[in-house]
Order: structure tokens, then C-alpha cells, then sequence
């Protein structure tokens, strides 16, 4: 086992789809995390920004339509000349200011040999991004954990069709129907195991891979097996404990022997210790806000077999190479069989959005034959893609995280200038959304201060209303304070680690402004009912005494002035 004692685990297993691709969160810190995007979002309405800020996302070019069918591309397409390294330098340091990423890197790979892998920009602790830096991949990890299931297959230690139970006896369903659950229905994601909702078992923390499984056997499916596609870490929680039943290796030394040897990737390992993330190594990173990145520390949760690896660009163009050639390592060697590559590559029923740790991107109208899949993290995102016809395959990673994913955005230009077509230029989006969010958020502030100063005149205008028919008008501004703390009341609800309160901040401006608009909001709601309670009859509160005026003996005010 390559052993990777300064890399810490990677921070929450991921993994959301981007937006060019569907597919629930896997893992209770990402879903949790797209909850306080949603809560941020709710609070102070803001649907038409969003959806400007999705719109505004680039899509990769049609392809040049004169190409080889997708079948001779698994087996070694035809590509087009090696692409300039120079331009792809270029375009990724575009997109690296534009986008506002501290730090990225960019893998091409054409027929099995990598012909590009560089890092650019910097890490928190100062040091250059290269083609040789540590970097978290999230659910690219799937891929490599069908992988080192494809190789077990190949060797005959399992078949894709065996029921899941007959390899891996830790596994206690208590649905029966989880009987019938395959090994190759795991790695497509159509098992039928899945979330439960905002609240489900697979959120709580877990330790280890005995939990894992404890948890995933008390778990009702949540359809029949086979029956439908469910995007769930879960699936890949199983495939890893499988690997390591069949193999009799821990999950690091079993892909090690079984993946990472076999193709070169010597700096490439895993490691799912919660413990061990923190603010050094690889899962530190950044979360963009205006154009910049904070730094900030990651922190693990389990993710064995869904987002567990760390790798490099150049042993990520190693891990790409056999998805181009028709099997072949970088060396030449054989990695997979045509067919294993194949059944990898090609989507499965009923579907047919995902295949063996691999997504289903082609556009059926006049698009690429595609497979892609995408990592996120708290710190980090990830994409990688092979265009089926071409023999290119293109990873991306970056360590700031994101709303709109810049290393999707990135890869398909690439893709573009690789197969010979012109990349659209970078945009500033994630910039462009944070300035809109801090008008909100400046919006927020001034509007709260205008309620406190005015709050003693609203009390005399609803006084007429009475007091509690007031103070109820009032309660609708308490729904930001009710999201804050349901979103609390969550992670506590899952079991979840403390820390996954951080997860407020996954996206720093969304962040800012929710708990702004909740003091603003909150602190209305306070000051007008202290006037409300004060200019109440009976209160206490009276006017002050005007010139002329005395006080009789019984307590009243009158005047001695003229009438």
C-alpha cells in the first residue's frame, strides 16, 4: 500500500453533480451543504438570480461530425494530432483568473498516452500547484473503485452478476429484497438503496467500514433492484467492502494491488480516516467569494469506494489511459479487456444515464458520444470526461470551492480546443453571482436598520390593531431564524459530526447573507415588539411632562396654562 501520511482525508465524501449533469448528493455533508445553499436561497427569494447564474453556464461545442463509431473508440479511437501544451497552459490560466480559482489543474490523455498534466496557482500553504501536487478527486473515486471491480471480474474472482450477498456476508439486509441486490447494480447505482430524505442513517457519522455496513443493513430500499437509477454512496460504500472481502486486503492495499500498481500511480492513495483531515495537506483548500478564495481547512467523513482517492494530474492522466485505448496502460500493458472497457463505458438500463462509475453525457440531438463524472468536496471539485469518438479523455481539479463548478466549465474547453474547435471564452459567473449576493446582503443591512430606526412609529400605526394581532404579523420574519436553526437541527437529527455546521459557509457569500438576513430580520422582530410592549396602554410609558404642566397628588399630569 502506497502510504500518504501528510494527506488527510478528503473533506466529505462529495459528490454533487454539476450542473450540466443530474444525480442526488451522495454523502450527508454535500447534501447537508446543498441544504444551506437552499436555506441561504429561501430566505431572501432570490429564484431569477439563480437561475441566471445556471443559464449563464458554458456548454461544450458539437464535434465535428466525420468521426469513428464509440465501439472502435473504446478500443483506440481516432484522434486528432497531440493538442499544443502552451495553449492549453493558456486557456487554463484564463479560466484560473476568471473564474477566481486559487488553484487547478488540467490532464489530457489521447489514445492511452498522457500528453498534458500541469498544476497552476497555489495552495494555501504558498507552494505552486504542478502536475505532481496532492489533490482530493471526490467521486472520481467511483470510476476507480468499478475499476478494481472490473479487474476482479476479469480474474475470475467475481461475476458483475453475482448477488452481493454471496461475496460479502457483513452485509444484513433487512429488506429481503436486498437479497437480490448484484455487484454490477451497485456499481450502475441501481440496487434500489438510497437516501431517506433531509434525515436518513447513511448521514450520521461513521468510523468505519463495520458501520458502514451496520448502517446500509438496517436501510429499506428505497425501489426494487434494477428498477431505477439512485445516485447514493452507499452503492460504492458496498463495492469497496466487497473488494476488500474478495481480495482479503484492506481498501488501500486492494487498490493498490489492483489499481494504482497496475497503471504507475505511484503518488495516488486512499485514505477515509475522518481524524486525520485538517488544516494541512490535501483537503485544504479554499471557498471563493468575490472573485478570490478564503483558505480554510477540510474535514473527513467516511467516503471508502465513493470519494476517498488522492491523486495527482499526471497519475490521473495514468488512470484516464486505458478508457482511450481500448484497455492498454500508458506502458502498453494491459489494464482491462475491450469488453471490461466497454461495459464500463456503456450506460446501463433502465435509464441509461449511468454506467460503471461513469455518467452518460452525450447529447442525443448533435452532441459527442460522452462519459464524464464529476467530485466535489468542501474544498475541492473535480471533473473528468472522454469523448468516445476522439480517444481524448480530459480531467480538471481545483481547490476552491465553487457554486458554479469551474472545472466542468474548463474541461469542455479543452475538449473543444483538443478536437480541434474553438473554446468559447471564460466567463466571470461565480463573480458576477457573488456581486448580486452582496447587494442582497447590503440590501438586507440597510433595510434592517431602517426598521429599527422607525420601529416606535410602526408601533403607533398597528397599535390601533391591537397588540397580538401585531406582534402576529411579525412572525413571518422569524422564517430565516427557523431555516438557521433547521438546518441545526438537521445534522444533529443525522448524527452528523459538529463540524458539519462549516458546511453553512460551503459557498462563503450564500453563507454571509443568510446569517445576515437572519440578524436583520430576527433583530426587527425584537425591537418592534420592545416599542410595541412600551407604547401599549398601561404600560408605564408615558408622555413627558410640557412646560407649565403639574403633577396633582392623586399622580395625574394637568396644566396650569390658560384654557
Amino acid at each position: 500500500m502506497r502510504h500518504l501520511p501528510d494527506l488527510p482525508a478528503p473533506p466529505g465524501p462529495e459528490c454533487s453533480e454539476t450542473a450540466a449533469g443530474s444525480g442526488a448528493p451522495a454523502r450527508p455533508t454535500v447534501i447537508v451543504a446543498s441544504l444551506a445553499a437552499i436555506v441561504a436561497v429561501a430566505v431572501l427569494a432570490v429564484p431569477s438570480a439563480a437561475a441566471a447564474a445556471a443559464a449563464a453556464s458554458p456548454v461544450a461545442a458539437a464535434e465535428a461530425a466525420d468521426s469513428t463509431s464509440a465501439d472502435s473508440a473504446r478500443a483506440g479511437g481516432t484522434a486528432p494530432p497531440a493538442p499544443d501544451s502552451a495553449a492549453v497552459d493558456e486557456l487554463a490560466r484564463e479560466h484560473l483568473d476568471a473564474a477566481g480559482v486559487s488553484g487547478l489543474t488540467v490532464t489530457v490523455v489521447r489514445e492511452g498516452e498522457v500528453v498534458h498534466a500541469e498544476g497552476y496557482g497555489h495552495n494555501p500553504d504558498g507552494a505552486d500547484v504542478t502536475g505532481a501536487t496532492p489533490v482530493p478527486v471526490a467521486s472520481l473515486s467511483k470510476s476507480m473503485t468499478a475499476a478494481s471491480i472490473l479487474r476482479l471480474a476479469e480474474e475470475g474472482e467475481l461475476s458483475l452478476d453475482d448477488p452481493v450477498r454471496d461475496h460479502l456476508p457483513g452485509y444484513r439486509p433487512v429488506d429481503d429484497r436486498a437479497e437480490r441486490i448484484t455487484v454490477r447494480q451497485l456499481l450502475d447505482q441501481t440496487s434500489g438503496l438510497g437516501s431517506y430524505g433531509l434525515v436518513s442513517p447513511d448521514r450520521q457519522r461513521i468510523g468505519s467500514k463495520e458501520e458502514a455496513l451496520e448502517v446500509l443493513s438496517g436501510m429499506e430500499l428505497t425501489s426494487d433492484p434494477g428498477e431505477r437509477h439512485t445516485y447514493f454512496g452507499g452503492n460504492y460504500w458496498l463495492a469497496a467492502a466487497l473488494a476488500e472481502e474478495v481480495t482479503g486486503l484492506e481498501r488501500g492495499d486492494q487498490m493498490d494491488e489492483n489499481v494504482f500498481g497496475p497503471l504507475g500511480m505511484d503518488d495516488t492513495g486512499t485514505a477515509q480516516d475522518p481524524d486525520r483531515a485538517g488544516p494541512g495537506g490535501a483537503a485544504s483548500g479554499y471557498g471563493g467569494l468575490l472573485g478570490t478564495g478564503i483558505a480554510r481547512g477540510g474535514f473527513g467523513d467516511y467516503s471508502a469506494g465513493t470519494g476517498d482517492v488522492v491523486t495527482t494530474a499526471e497519475d490521473l492522466g495514468r488512470f484516464l489511459a486505458p478508457f482511450t485505448s481500448g484497455g492498454l496502460a500508458a506502458d502498453g500493458t494491459r489494464f482491462l479487456g475491450e469488453e471490461s472497457v466497454d461495459a464500463a463505458l456503456t450506460a446501463s438500463a433502465p435509464e441509461g444515464v449511468y454506467a460503471l462509475g461513469w455518467r452518460e453525457r452525450s447529447d442525443p440531438d448533435d452532441g459527442p458520444p460522452r462519459v464524464t463524472h464529476d467530485g466535489a468536496g468542501f474544498n475541492h471539485l473535480a471533473h473528468q470526461g472522454i469523448h468516445l469518438e476522439r480517444g481524448y479523455a480530459v480531467a480538471v481539479t481545483a481547490n476552491t470551492m465553487l457554486l458554479l463548478d469551474p472545472t466542468f466549465t474548463l474541461a469542455m474547453a479543452v475538449m473543444d480546443l483538443v478536437t480541434g474547435e474553438e473554446p468559447p471564452p471564460p466567463g466571470r459567473n461565480n463573480l458576477w453571482v457573488d456581486l448580486g449576493v452582496s447587494a442582497l446582503l447590503l440590501l438586507s443591512v440597510g433595510l434592517g436598520v431602517r426598521r429599527w430606526t422607525t420601529a416606535s412609529e410602526w408601533a403607533e400605526r398597528v397599535r390601533e390593531r391591537g397588540s397580538l394581532r401585531a406582534a402576529l404579523g411579525l412572525v413571518p420574519r422569524l422564517l430565516p431564524l427557523a431555516l438557521v436553526l433547521g438546518f441545526a437541527l438537521v445534522i444533529a437529527l443525522n448524527g452528523a459530526h459538529p463540524r458539519s455546521l462549516m458546511l453553512w459557509f460551503m459557498w462563503p457569500m450564500l453563507g454571509l447573507w443568510g446569517l445576515v438576513a437572519t440578524l436583520s430580520q430576527t433583530s426587527t422582530v425584537l425591537v418592534r415588539l420592545h416599542r410595541l410592549r412600551r407604547s401599549a396602554p398601561g404600560s408605564g410609558s408615558r408622555p413627558a411632562a410640557g412646560p407649565g404642566a403639574v403633577t396633582s397628588p392623586g399622580g395625574t399630569t394637568g396644566s396650569t396654562a390658560p384654557r
